[in-house]
């Protein structure tokens, strides 16, 4: 027979679910740092050093020459693609200056332009004069062309021409820099240029170092004047070791001479690069029928993405910049290309020209010095652009050439007939473009990379290559929204992937984009918008400058049903520019967008930031609450989430909003006594927002979210905080100065008291430290400790139970814990106390004193110290993930979500889904002869505490044990040795369910969750991970108090109460079903809920000992409940039911004495229910054949039953017959094995509980004298 394996898929997700990390406090402040802690560098450029002014020197020999050259012949010529030796008419030096000019007013047109020709000493001096007193503090650019003039000398002297031109003179780099001053930028285009950058180098750190020295006031004076040098930019202002260079060769090596390409190759690189990528690229293309005069006649324009030319330019900007990118450090990278126009272009032109050169056995050169990046593999790509683009060059031409263009000027057959260059040509731009230009498909294929880099999880951030290529296709408006998705998808890897979005340059573009009117970028827009502001506050004033905050309104005012995600941010970066402009919110009528969302809304994630959203617009704007209130049908909706919301960080947000509200404002209470039970305190509170908060205060400080509880702790203590210190004409109520002399102080502080009690430790060591410190201000003189139940106090008893108190309050004022919002963050440690039906826990004792219970110790100490809601919330922004609908694609999970939510029939299919109740691939079957031959293989002696309860993992056979005084813990049956252990707070363990993980079969070995019921109706659910041997109580709640009973009406004095817990756990769908106290009520709690969703009463004048669900009856499903009274009747409660929950009697004449338990059993033929009675009786029923009179398979007659335990998958069941023995039944009746305890008559105990291994031939005994016995077969078969 096929054994099943038992799973919840629920309550993996609930457990995975990011709340519950907001009551942990290392993961809670880890989430809220992800927010704005600085994580993200230096990105944006303060101060920019631009080039406002360009001086041309041009060294160009027009006359005989006056120095021995060894160039040969023929040799390069061409000068800014001019030959100097075809022109006639006009002088080759002002032909070339004129083309340089056009040239470099390409990359920088507001620039300042002068040039001498044929310079001399003076001209050069008056000219960098004239450059410094022009641009000031601007950065200014100098070019040297020296190929008319002889190399410079080792010690770093450049040539010029003498007044006369009869011979050259030396200009020392020691008097440039004095004449030029700081800052500045040099291009030297001539052999042996490495003498003058080691030359320049050594000048400036000498010149550094005296300026250091002598001018450490008059620096001092002017560095209060230009204010903090945070960037560093002003040593560059004043640095000439921070100048940049650019030099065509080193220092041995001199200048290509072949005549195929130009003579002024560096500066042709610079400022030509397209032409001498393709000059470079021709001879090693395989492509054929294209011209060496068709590179000069390359159609389109530079500005013209759209043609050949626009477009191989804009590819070009998009390679270098990928290269420089990846190869260069940050902040060297963002000086040299994100800080001025010319200085980025002149750098992305550099490494082609490295390229080129070093192809032709020259190093070109540049200070600050770059590592190599000529190898760089995307130069492929980018080659197969260029090759693309020559293979469409003569077809585009062909029109050109049968209208005659004219020859080519580089033609070796003489002169060019036309001696006027044209201004295209020399800039290398052809107007007449073909229309049959085909794109090339550069952009789609790194688009398709990076999106395979986001395809590709890894387990350590990598940075995507892509990124600025992807930041240049924003440029673009047929790709644009492409890459908006997925830099939204790569935004939701972390802070990191914000931090190199914004230091590659993104902002500005998408700051931009808040004025496109484009719907259908919206969505990714406001995504990314989120994770920048989230990390980087700083952007908000950008964005309230650019009507962002109007952007994100009429996002929201549309309707985007799928976007939920983007609304989230779209809410959150509203609530940031409430605090920073709330006038221009009010300006746009923002709230009334809000409560729309807020009302209408279908998204839990939604509902709860605007609710976070108006807690921070009240915070920094209270009139408006007024005006908030005002609206009938949001206070409706907001009474609504607080009640039955089914995210628990949803209501907790609501109670965050109420900690805000003004308790004096105006407010009709009466008009919403159907949505809240209000007790009568003795002060009139009808008229005021003070009542409407009490009365809040009251109903969730009962509430099944520790979440939730630990806001109630802040409300109410912000609450005491306005009514002692704030003005009563203001908050609508004077307070007495002793708070236990007042009726709504002493409730308050009961509150306090009461949840100082709580199972959540977070919860009552907050709420603890809270009443600690009211109680030490107010009462200093003379401070008594209250003893107090768990039971919570009405308005009568309030002032009866703090009679005790005598204080002196004259000079008392509030306590610090209180005065702000992060009332957890401002909390100092005190040892925690909680205040239980049992003795006092020291919670720190009972981690001490556990063996492997180290890692717990971090979850439950310095609960003050989590983070405000809104801290934690804006944190979680940074894990949020774009919705799937943008992104386009569905995952299997989801499309196994859909297939269940649209059957809610369906029944388990183990066979076909690894969910729920899974088949066991190597499960050892307990067969008849196994439990023939058990014996007993262990004792575990647990040191004093009865056994109360036992449970075997399903996972992986190890047993569980439960004690009386609320301590569980793990133990190995095999060697008997004890691997984990945890503690409830000294509250009684009487039941105790264990979940594997679902999915994998080796993490589930490792990781499990375990429900634990106390016996005064305490639940707490615990995630334990025994591979890092960590355990974390992550959910708690108390199933009954006395404000339920209040609810739902019961007279206790004609009821009978019940003392036993009866408790039954569904995994699947991660419910339960309780029942404490209250006679004949059950009440089912939904656990990713945190809330008792339902309520149902059974028509039994006897209260309930055992509930059982049918989920772990084969082809049942969990739908159904079954219980046992403590008069012998059986009934059950049919969840399907649509309009009401309704329980049914079992007619039933076998039982006659009270029902011990009630359990479920899966088998073969369709599973089977199990119930005994005290008097003896145990029947097995077919629940399938269920009716007004229940048939039973099987009847026992024992004469007294103690106990039953049944299999979860097998037809056996065990009785606690008498005191010290156990008998093992099948489902047909017969016994396979009675075994006596032997401890059990030796030290006149009794057996407390059975358990059954799901998977190997274990069963666990638990005992009154706190030992275990552990039973197996020697007969298994493994």
């Amino acid at each position: 027979m096929a054994q099943l394996r038992e799973h919840g898929t629920e309550i993996w997700k609930y457990l995975d679910g990011k709340h519950l990390e907001a009551l942990e406090v290392s993961l809670a402040t880890k989430t809220a740092a992800l927010s704005y802690t600085g994580v993200v560098e230096n990105w944006r450029i303060r101060h920019r050093i631009k080039i406002s002014h360009v001086g041309l020197v041009l060294c160009l020999s027009e006359g005989p020459q006056l120095y021995e050259d060894d160039k040969p012949h023929p040799c390069a010529t061409l000068e800014c693609w001019i030959d100097p030796f075809k022109l006639v008419s006009q002088r080759p030096s002002e032909a070339v200056s004129a083309a340089l000019q056009g040239q470099y007013e390409r990359w920088q047109p507001k620039a300042q332009y002068h040039f001498v020709t044929e310079p001399t000493l003076d001209d050069v001096h008056k000219l960098c004069l004239q450059l410094r007193s022009e641009a000031k503090d601007e950065r200014i650019l100098f070019h040297y062309n020296g190929h008319g003039v002889p190399r410079p000398t080792i010690t770093g002297e450049i040539y010029l021409f003498s007044e006369n031109f009869t011979h050259y003179v030396q200009l020392s780099l020691f008097e440039l820099q004095s004449w030029l001053g700081t800052p500045s930028a040099f291009v030297f285009d001539c052999s042996n240029a490495g003498l003058i950058v080691s030359s320049f180098l050594e000048f400036a750190e000498r010149r550094d170092k005296l300026n250091s020295t002598s001018n450490t006031n008059l620096d001092q004076a002017e560095d209060k004047k230009l204010g903090n040098d945070k960037d560093g930019w002003k040593k560059e202002l004043k640095s000439f070791s921070e100048s940049i260079i650019f030099a065509s060769c080193g220092a041995e090596e001199t200048l290509p001479t072949n005549p195929y390409f130009p003579a002024d190759i560096l500066t042709s690189c610079l400022t030509t690069p397209i032409q001498m990528a393709f000059r470079w690229l021709l001879p090693r293309s395989l492509v054929s029928g294209v011209r060496l005069e068709m590179l000069d006649r390359i159609p389109g324009k530079l500005n013209d993405k759209k043609t050949m030319l626009g477009e191989l330019n804009w590819v070009f900007t998009a390679v270098t910049d990928c290269i420089a990118w990846n190869s260069l450090p940050r902040a060297l990278f963002h000086r040299l290309f994100r800080q001025d126009l010319l200085v980025a272009s002149l750098f992305r032109n550099f490494l082609l020209a490295e390229r080129i050169l070093k192809s032709l056995n020259c190093t070109p050169i540049t200070h600050p010095r770059l590592p190599s990046m000529s190898h760089h593999p995307l130069w492929h790509a980018w080659d197969y652009m260029m090759e693309l683009c020559l293979s469409q060059l003569p077809s585009l031409l062909s029109t050109d050439e049968k209208t005659g263009p004219g020859k080519d000027y580089l033609e070796d057959n003489g002169p060019c007939k036309n001696e006027e260059i044209t201004r295209d040509i020399i800039l290398g731009e052809r107007m007449n473009t073909s229309a049959s230009y085909i794109s090339i498909p550069f952009f789609e294929h790194q688009l398709s990379a990076f999106e395979t880099y986001l395809m590709i999880e890894s387990e350590k951030p990598t940075v995507p290559e892509q990124l600025p290529i992807v930041l240049q296709v924003l440029l673009s408006q047929n790709h644009r929204k492409r890459a908006l998705n997925l830099i939204a998808r790569f935004l939701e890897s972390g802070d990191w992937a914000v931090d190199l979005v914004l230091s590659v340059g993104v902002f500005p573009y998408i700051l931009k984009l808040l004025q496109s009117s484009s719907l259908e970028l919206r969505k990714e827009l406001v995504f990314i918008w989120g994770k920048i502001i989230c990390q980087d506050r700083s952007c908000v004033a950008d964005l309230v400058r650019e009507k962002g905050h109007i952007y994100m309104l009429d996002f929201l005012d549309t309707d985007e049903e799928e976007a939920y995600e983007s609304q989230v941010m779209a809410l959150f970066m509203l609530s940031v520019v409430s605090g920073f402009a709330p006038k221009k919110l009010i300006e746009s009528r923002a709230l009334d967008t809000v409560i729309s969302k807020t009302v209408f809304s279908k998204d839990a994630r939604v509902r709860r930031w605007s609710f976070l959203f108006f807690s921070k617009f009240i915070k920094n704007c209270p009139p408006i609450a007024q005006e908030l209130f005002e609206n009938d049908d949001f206070i409706r909706t907001t009474l609504t989430v607080l009640r039955s919301d089914e995210s628990p960080a949803n209501r907790a947000s609501v109670l965050y909003f109420f900690e805000f509200l003004p308790p004096g404002m105006p407010f009709q209470l009466e008009l919403y006594e159907d949505f809240l039970l209000i007790r009568d305190l003795g002060v009139d509170l009808g008229n005021i927002a003070l009542g409407f908060i009490i009365s809040i205060i009251e109903e969730k400080s009962d509430d099944a979210s520790p979440l939730v509880r630990r806001e109630v702790v802040k409300l109410t203590a912000r609450t005491i905080k306005s009514l002692h210190d704030g003005d009563p004409n203001i908050v609508g109520y004077c307070m007495e100065k002793n708070l236990v002399e007042d009726p709504l102080g002493t409730f308050l502080l009961q509150v306090l008291l009461y949840l100082s009690g709580d199972p959540q430790i977070e919860v009552s060591s907050f709420a603890s430290e809270v009443y600690k410190d009211l109680t030490e201000t107010f009462f200093r003189n003379e401070r008594q400790t209250i003893k107090e139940g768990e039971t919570k106090p009405s308005s009568g008893n309030c002032n009866s139970s703090c009679s005790s108190f005598t204080p002196d309050i004259k000079n008392a004022s509030l306590p610090r814990v209180v005065s702000l919002e992060g009332i957890a963050q401002q909390m100092e440690a005190f040892k925690i106390r909680s205040t239980t039906d049992d003795d006092d826990v020291d919670y720190n004792v009972i981690d001490n004193e556990s063996q492997n219970g180290d890692k717990q110790s971090q979850h439950i100490g310095n609960a003050w110290r989590l983070p405000s809601l809104y801290d934690w919330s804006q944190g979680e922004i940074m894990n949020l993930r774009i919705s799937e609908s943008i992104k386009g694609d569905r995952s299997p999970q989801s499309i196994f979500e859909s297939l269940y939510n649209s059957n809610k029939q369906m029944v388990y299919l183990p066979e076909i889904l690894d969910e729920g109740y899974l088949l066991s691939d190597n499960s050892v079957y307990i067969h008849q002869h196994h439990v023939e031959s058990l014996q007993e293989h262990l004792t575990l002696d647990l040191g004093g505490s009865p056994i109360t309860c036992l449970k075997f993992s399903p996972m992986c056979s190890q047993l569980i044990v439960g004690t009386r005084n609320g301590e569980w813990s793990e133990w190995n049956p095999e060697s008997g040795t004890q691997q984990l252990s945890a503690s409830c707070g000294n509250r009684e363990i009487c039941a105790m369910r264990v979940i594997g993980e679902a999915g994998g079969r080796i993490t589930s070995y490792t990781r499990y969750a375990l429900l634990t019921a106390c016996s005064d109706s305490t639940i707490m659910l615990w995630r334990v991970d025994r591979y890092n041997q960590d355990i974390r109580m992550a959910f708690s709640c108390r199933c009954w108090s006395q404000f339920d009973d209040m609810e739902e009406n019961i007279d206790y004095s004609k009821a009978y109460i019940s003392k036993k817990f009866a408790i039954s756990w569904e995994p699947y769908h991660a419910r339960i079903a309780t029942n404490r106290r209250n006679p004949g009520v059950i009440r089912f709690w939904d656990l990713p809920q945190e809330m008792c969703f339902a309520r149902c009463r059974v028509p039994l004048d006897s209260c309930i000992n055992s509930l059982t669900w049918t989920g772990s009856i084969a082809n049942m499903g969990p739908q159904c409940l079954f219980g046992g009274t403590d008069n012998g009747s059986l009934f059950t409660v049919d969840m399907r039911t649509k309009n009401s929950i309704d329980s049914i009697p079992i007619e039933q004449s076998i039982h006659n004495d009270a029902i011990i338990r009630v359990l479920g059993q899966s088998s073969s033929t369709g599973g089977h229910l199990l119930s005994a009675s005290k008097d003896g009786v145990v029947c097995v029923w077919d629940p399938r054949k269920l009716s007004t009179e229940l048939e039973a398979a099987t009847t026992l007659q024992l004469g007294q039953v103690g106990f039953l335990a049944a299999h979860t998958c097998l037809p056996l069941f065990a009785c606690r017959t008498t005191e010290n023995n156990v008998d093992i039944f099948n489902t047909q009746g017969e016994l396979l094995k009675s075994l006596e305890i032997s401890g059990c008559a030796e030290e006149k105990s009794r057996v407390n509980w059975i358990t059954f291994d799901i998977e190997q031939p274990y069963i666990g005994i638990g005992q009154e004298n706190s030992i275990v016995s552990i039973y197996s077969s020697n007969k298994a078969q493994k």
